[in-house]
């Protein structure tokens, strides 16, 4: 069975202590605003200030590492990961 199309997959988004279910975000500005909509004390946060993290297994080894996904590999990190995948939400540098 092949995985979903990035827009019918869905992820959980995690912040704080707050998770709740979404439809994946196919880009990375997307993922910012669907991040401001789901958290309301995100909806003025400068758009520099996001980070999205996931945390992997990598092959060869048995601890998990947290990695951070860019801008410009969103849409292929987004398109692999399996359904359901926590995606943590933060800020950085915001004031």
């Amino acid at each position: 069975m092949s995985a979903p199309p990035a827009e019918l997959k869905l992820v959980t988004y995690r912040y704080g202590d707050n998770t709740v279910y979404v439809r994946a975000p196919p880009t990375y500005k997307a993922a910012i605003e669907l991040a401001r909509k789901t958290y309301s004390e995100l909806k003025y946060a400068p758009e520099d200030c996001f980070k999205f993290r996931i945390r992997i297994q990598a092959k060869g080894r048995s601890d998990w590492i947290t990695l951070l996904v860019g801008p410009h590999a969103w849409t292929e990190i987004i398109g692999g990961i399996p359904c359901y995948e926590i995606i943590d939400v933060d800020l950085e540098n915001a004031s």
